[in-house]
C-alpha cells in the first residue's frame, strides 16, 4: 500500500472504515427473522463463483457477472444475509486471485455500502418480489437500483480520480461509463433472478 499516493491511502482506508461500521451496525442492529440457511448458502456459492470468473474487455477493463447475482440477493434476503454472501463471497475471491490486502478490503467494502445501503431501502419498503405490485413499488425499486448505481459510481470515481491525478468529474465521467457498458446492462438480470427465485427456485437454476 506504501505506492500509493498518500491521498489515494487516506480514501481506501477511510472506504474500509465505513464499510466496517455500516457491516457490524447492520448486523447489530438489523433484525434477522426466519433464517433461509438454503438461499444464503446458494448464493454465497454462486456469488463466489461468478466473483472468481474475471472477463477481460481490455488490458483496463474487466468485470464479473456477480453485480447480477448480489442484485437478486438483495431483493431476495435480509440485509444481514446479504452483507454475509456479499462480504465473504468478495473477501475469498480476491484472496484466491492474489489481490493485495487493501485491495481486498476495499473490494469487500465497496460491496457492503454499494448493496447494503440499497438492501436496507428495499427492507424499509418491502421491496421484495410479489405477484401484486403497484406504481410505487416499482418506482420505489427503480430507486433502490439507483441507489446502487450512484454509491458504486461515486466510490470508483473519487477512486479514479485521486489514482489518475486528475479532476473528480474526469473520474466520475470515466466510471460512469464504463459502468454503463458493463455493469448497467447486468441490473435488470439481476431483477428477472430475483423474481425467478420468488416464482419458483428451480427456474433461477
Amino acid at each position: 500500500m506504501n505506492e500509493l499516493p498518500p491521498a489515494l491511502q487516506r480514501y481506501v482506508l477511510g472506504v474500509v472504515a465505513l464499510g466496517c461500521v455500516l457491516f457490524v451496525a447492520v448486523l447489530a442492529l438489523v433484525p434477522q427473522d426466519n433464517i433461509d440457511l438454503f438461499a444464503l448458502s446458494f448464493f454465497f456459492i454462486v456469488g463466489l463463483l461468478t466473483e472468481i470468473k474475471v472477463i477481460k474487455y481490455s488490458k483496463d477493463v474487466s468485470q464479473t457477472v456477480s453485480t447480477a447475482i448480489f442484485i437478486a440477493a438483495t431483493f431476495v434476503l435480509s440485509p444481514p444475509g446479504l452483507l454475509l454472501v456479499v462480504v465473504l463471497a468478495s473477501l475469498l475471491a480476491d484472496i484466491y486471485l492474489g489481490k493485495p490486502w487493501y485491495k481486498v478490503l476495499f473490494n469487500a467494502s465497496l460491496r457492503v455500502i454499494s448493496f447494503g445501503i440499497p438492501a436496507i431501502f428495499v427492507a424499509w419498503f418491502d421491496l421484495y418480489p410479489r405477484w401484486v405490485v403497484s406504481v410505487s413499488y416499482v418506482l420505489l425499486g427503480a430507486m433502490a437500483l439507483g441507489l446502487y448505481v450512484v454509491l458504486t459510481t461515486c466510490i470508483i470515481g473519487v477512486l479514479l480520480a485521486l489514482s489518475s491525478h486528475t479532476p473528480l468529474r474526469t473520474g466520475t465521467q470515466r466510471t460512469l461509463t464504463v459502468f454503463s457498458l458493463y455493469d448497467l446492462p447486468l441490473l435488470p438480470y439481476g431483477i428477472i433472478l430475483a423474481w425467478l427465485w420468488y416464482a419458483n427456485i428451480w427456474l433461477f437454476l
